[in-house]
């Protein structure tokens, strides 16, 4: 079954899902996801967690997790545009980040308060003129930050409250050569290529039963896979994540080349065997497959997923990106779908076995 790898990414990128707040979001996913699955499961820490059977008993049970969590904001309070106003003056809304965000980026940059409604805003900036010695060499507390939506103080009190979500502007621009430009593409563009593998594995062709787990609170720490892979039990995992691509400013020996299919680690964090029999498979297929150094850890769901219960096999594979952490972050589609194609084809035929 074909699907459009850059619809699909503009449709998960559109879904806010901050850290703590993916299980708001079951409803949009399960309409993307689960026509390419046999049932769903929603946890309490947020995790979805969709399941494709091959119809055999004692089936192997193999884990695809994907972070569905983006880094974002969290709404701490509102305040007038002057000391001592009242209600009806211009509010300003005081908010705190969700996750690693590049600070860089803050100043005047477009967000969407997902309050009663989606509300869009700017975050403030102080132009350059009216900026204090030394101001513009630092950068941005975040107690000297505000978003400006145009509501009145009493508006957003009631459409934002303290405790409110809040994304960078979900638009998804396509640049030259097939590239996109989005926010939260880590990890939507993972949990876009376990959503292409489950729609390549017809029923009856493959031998194990698929739990694909777009997990909650990565950014945060990795909550969710820990208490995925707790309940799953699988008997191996791979874990998809992006990696850096490399670029002007990446060291190369810690990127891998965009356009050039998926990075597999080999670290000390993922099974050796797994990986290398990946490796062997992709390279027996003539499928792409890069090869990255992370000697310690990987920094991935990986990590937690290893050491899960008494271990799990698992091996991680990852889609180079850039500007990772950022508003606008960029891909090529085609290494998403190469990724999808390594997935599907490694279990259709046996090599999860």
């Amino acid at each position: 079954m074909n699907i459009d790898t850059k619809q699909l990414l503009t449709e998960l990128c559109k879904i806010p899902t901050v850290s703590g707040f993916e299980a708001r979001c079951a409803e949009a996913l399960d309409a993307l996801a689960l026509p390419y699955f046999d049932e769903v499961r929603h946890t309490p820490v947020g995790n979805h967690i969709y399941i494709k059977r091959c119809g055999k008993p004692g089936a192997k049970k193999v884990l695809l997790d994907a972070h569905f969590d983006e880094i974002g904001f969290i709404v701490s309070g509102v305040e007038p545009a002057k000391k001592d106003g009242g209600d009806d003056l211009t509010g300003y809304l005081r908010f705190v980040p969700i996750g690693g965000v590049d600070r860089r980026l803050l100043s005047s940059a477009e967000v969407t308060i997902w309050g009663k409604k989606p509300i869009p805003g700017v975050i403030t900036s102080t132009p350059p003129h009216l900026q204090k010695s030394g101001e513009g060499d630092r950068l941005p507390d975040y107690d000297k930050l505000f978003i400006e939506t145009g509501y009145t103080v009493k508006e957003l009190r009631e459409l934002a409250p303290v405790g409110t979500p809040i994304t960078f502007a979900p638009r998804v621009v396509e640049l030259k050569n097939g590239r996109i430009a989005s926010k939260a593409l880590d990890d939507k563009a993972c949990v876009a290529a376990i959503i292409e593998a489950a729609a390549m594995l017809e029923p009856g062709k493959f031998d194990c039963d698929i739990y694909a787990v777009f997990s909650a609170m990565e950014e945060t720490g990795g909550a969710g896979a820990v208490t995925a892979t707790f309940g799953v039990q699988p008997d191996l995992a791979i874990a998809l994540d992006v990696c850096f691509a490399r670029g002007p400013d990446t060291p190369r020996q810690k990127a891998a080349a965009m356009g050039e299919g998926p990075a597999i680690s080999i670290s000390l964090a993922t099974d050796r065997a797994l990986t290398q029999r990946i490796i062997k498979f992709a390279a027996s297929k003539n499928l792409k497959l890069q090869k990255l150094i992370e000697a310690r850890r990987t920094g991935t769901n990986g990590d937690a997923i290893h050491l899960t219960r008494e271990g799990v096999p698992v091996a991680v594979i990852s889609i180079p990106i850039r500007y990772m952490h950022s508003c606008t972050e960029v891909i090529n589609p085609s290494d998403v779908r190469t990724t999808a194609q390594l997935v599907a084809t490694f279990i259709r035929e046996g090599g999860a076995m």
